[in-house]
């Protein structure tokens, strides 16, 4: 018997993809939201969501912070002066 051709592939492993491409959007999406928002701690959201991501809690906790205000550069400045 001969084996199947391996393209195209088989409607499942398109499936498979778009399952696998979603989860990997919804797995990113604190990070995504951060940078989409011009949060001022982004890459430290990304990384804390690659991180801990993968535990429900640590997910939620990174979209939490991905979702809380923005500070404008003026805001900082006032609260962390410049001094130099």
């Amino acid at each position: 018997m001969k084996p199947p051709p391996l393209w195209p592939p088989p409607p499942e492993a398109w499936l498979g993809l778009v399952v696998l491409l979603i989860a990997a959007l919804i797995y990113l999406l604190p990070g995504i939201i951060a940078f989409r928002r011009h949060h001022h701690n982004a890459v430290a959201i990304l990384v804390f969501d690659l991180l801990l991501g993968w535990t429900f809690l640590g997910w939620v906790l990174a979209l939490v912070w991905a979702l809380t205000e923005v500070r404008r550069r003026e805001d900082r400045q006032r609260i962390e002066p410049d001094f130099l």
